[in-house]
């Protein structure tokens, strides 16, 4: 599991109502982590030193799938002319 441990001697709330506890760790998930909400206020907790991060590993491919593969995915057919908009 991902965990965030605080380094100071105050609780820490995140927006999404986990609690980090004064000198202590919360266990919890990337998705967590990385939720737009929690993350702007986790990362300048975590540039100031207040708090530290670590990641789940990111889980392996798929057996016969390489990284390049699992990542490289074609991009959606996109309209060869521009759409034309309507004028009021």
């Amino acid at each position: 599991m991902a965990q965030l441990t605080n380094k100071t001697r105050r609780a820490i709330e995140l927006p999404s109502r986990h609690v980090i506890p004064k000198a202590g760790k919360l266990v919890t998930t990337n998705e967590v982590i990385r939720a737009i909400d929690n993350w702007s206020k986790l990362s300048g907790l975590i540039l100031s030193g207040e708090v530290a991060v670590a990641f789940d590993p990111e889980p392996e491919p798929e057996e016969g799938e390489t990284v390049a593969e699992a990542i490289d995915h074609p991009a959606p057919e996109t309209p060869a002319t521009p759409v034309p908009v309507k004028k009021r």
